[in-house]
């Protein structure tokens, strides 16, 4: 019968046990119970009742009390290293006892918590794969909504808006038409921001700002008393497409400006087409969602009407006249109107209804006949 030298560790002391092919765990850990004092049975369920698990090269050697130590076998010239750890039984019951904590997700929850959630605009809510932005980032160091009481929205909720902005199917318009591509989409300090500051000492107010030409687009979307939450949604777009218009033109003249309105008119029309087409989200339109309802009311007119509306009361500031950029943006919306109506002559189902990826050209083909025989039947 061959035998073995083994270092027991507990706590830095050390004994030495002699083992053999025929040493059980029970052997050992009777022997292991009779070395440390603190570590001698106790009745069942007290304070010195403890379990005890014996590692080797960190792996858990069986804890069956009638099982081999080394079942099969081990060769070493050398004394065998057996790290001993101990626990209370009570505290394993306890902790067995215990109910789960509702507020800490396990694994299994992790895993379906980051599947893709709904998302705000339904169907429409895919980027071009070329022309979209890349990264988005929350002015998370100013720890927005984290202290007790506090009614700040929290910076999480700041990157959902980035994102929902991002994704605005008027936004995807204008980047895909425009084939603008932005690395970064982030949100401007309230606070600490340095330009912000500057331009209010000089009476301005500081929206947003492009840097290098669009590598990064960062928004004010706050109001200036914290508390009362983010700036009206439509007011942070249309500084979107302000600061994407800066991606051409530097400066605030007329050519900006024109180049400003041509891409509101982009980003109002795809919302107003997508609001005759009969698309829905959670039982209202995208325009609805977007708060450019009233804009969308009326088609390319009151689209138009808006446009230059807004564009007339900037442009003062910058001391140039409307007339100057009001020819480029009514050409435009006279443009995407022809575009639009001959698309719906050529293609049969409205544009959204194509993209929104839900019907299969056995649909499309069953629509186009329906409304051929709907205009039968009307003459």
């Amino acid at each position: 019968m061959s035998t073995l030298i083994i270092k027991l560790i507990y706590k830095g002391r050390t004994k030495i046990f002699t083992a053999s092919n025929r040493t059980t765990v029970n052997d050992i850990h009777g022997y292991i119970r009779s070395q440390f004092e603190e570590l001698k049975n106790g009745e069942a369920g007290d304070e010195k009742d403890v379990s005890l698990k014996l590692l080797h090269k960190g792996k858990k050697l069986s804890s069956d009390p009638n099982q081999i130590l080394f079942p099969n076998g081990v060769s070493s010239n050398n004394p065998l290293k057996i790290i001993i750890m101990a626990t209370p039984a009570k505290k394993i019951t306890e902790l067995n006892s215990a109910r789960s904590d509702p507020t800490i997700r396990g694994f299994d929850k992790e895993k379906t918590h980051h599947t893709r959630p709904l998302s705000y605009w339904g169907t429409l809510d895919v980027p071009h794969p070329n022309y979209n932005f890349k990264k988005f980032e929350s002015c998370s160091w100013q720890s927005f909504g984290t202290r007790a009481g506090s009614k700040t929205p929290h910076s999480f909720r700041a990157l959902d808006l980035l994102k929902r902005i991002a994704t605005d199917p008027g936004v995807v318009a204008v980047m895909t038409a425009r084939e603008l591509l932005v690395n970064t989409l982030g949100e401007m300090d309230p606070i600490d921001d340095q330009l912000k500051h500057k331009k209010e000492k000089d009476g301005g107010c500081l929206l947003g700002y492009n840097s290098n030409h669009g590598l990064r687009i960062d928004l004010l979307l706050r109001k200036k008393n914290l508390e009362q939450g983010f700036l009206p949604y439509k007011e942070i777009v249309a500084t979107l497409i302000h600061e994407l218009s800066h991606n051409w033109v530097n400066e605030h003249n007329a050519l900006f400006w024109a180049n400003y309105g041509q891409m509101r008119v982009e980003y109002l029309h795809r919302h107003a087409v997508l609001r005759v087409s009969g698309y829905y989200v959670n039982g209202g339109t995208s325009a609805e969602l977007a708060d450019v309802a009233v804009e969308c009311a009326a088609g390319m007119k009151s689209i138009c009407d808006a446009v230059l509306s807004d564009v007339s009361r900037e442009v003062k500031q910058h001391g140039v006249d409307i007339n100057m950029v009001a020819p480029a943006i009514k050409a435009h919306c006279e443009s995407m109107k022809v575009r639009y109506e001959k698309g719906r002559k050529l293609g049969g189902l409205d544009e959204p209804v194509r993209l929104s990826g839900e019907h299969s050209s056995r649909d499309l083909a069953l629509a186009a006949a329906e409304r051929r025989f709907k205009k039968k039947e009307d003459k």
